[in-house]
């Protein structure tokens, strides 16, 4: 008895399932069983890239050096923070990605920073924004959307200078952004560098940390954007 055979979309939506359960296992196998279901399951592989590990950077290198029409299939770059153990608290991003992907990358739409989701660690690991960094990413011209979720910022400038960086960015997705150094009034961006392009913003527990303070936005000012923290007076 020959095996049963299923029309391709039908395997195309078995595929689709997978990728939104995240199951990366199964999508490499699914690649593997014939011609067909590739480039569905090569999508799904490589529409997202995730990186938590320095050491991932050179195999993704030479992977893009042996299929160079791989690195088209890449639309978003995420950067996890390194997970933490019983003993060690969690790590940073490797954020040498962003310099090591960017001949490959340049074409990408959007950039997420996931940091370790939970309480604040007894060592919050802090966003890097050293100048060689920065300098990096307004070279990625196409990005769009920037995504932080669970970051740690030492103050509200080290942030104002993550989302001007990128020229083209148009939607500012930010969740559990912890900012430590009180600032008594700053806007993101300054009066200097409105930003007339963002379309979209979505904040959620977007804070300082130490001390407390409240986040105000003015509803009537999204184009250019404004937001403003203030710390209460004593």
């Amino acid at each position: 008895m020959s095996s049963p055979h299923f029309p391709i979309d039908v395997i195309e939506k078995i595929i689709d399932v997978l990728a939104a359960r995240s199951d990366h296992t199964a999508l490499r196998r699914c690649i593997r069983v014939c011609k067909s279901w590739h480039p569905r399951s090569r999508y799904h592989l490589w529409h997202r890239l995730i990186i938590s590990r320095p050491d991932q950077l050179p195999v993704i290198c030479n992977t893009f050096a042996l299929d160079t029409s791989l690195s088209s299939v890449v639309q978003i770059v995420r950067l996890h923070g390194a997970p933490g153990t019983d003993v060690d608290e969690p790590g940073g991003f490797p954020i040498a990605a962003i310099v090591v992907l960017l001949p490959h990358l340049g074409h990408i739409t959007t950039w997420e920073f996931h940091g370790r989701s939970g309480i604040i660690p007894r060592s919050p690991v802090y966003f890097t924004t050293f100048p060689s960094i920065l300098a990096c990413l307004p070279q990625y011209r196409a990005v769009r959307k920037l995504v932080l979720r669970d970051c740690y910022f030492l103050g509200a400038l080290q942030l104002h200078r993550l989302v001007n960086t990128f020229p083209a960015l148009q939607d500012v997705r930010m969740e559990r952004v912890n900012c430590q150094e009180p600032t008594s009034s700053i806007s993101l961006p300054t009066p200097h560098t409105h930003r007339q392009d963002i379309r979209r913003l979505d904040l959620k527990e977007v804070r300082f940390f130490q001390p407390e303070s409240d986040l105000v936005i003015n509803p009537e000012v999204l184009s250019p954007l404004e937001l403003t923290w203030r710390v209460p007076r004593c």
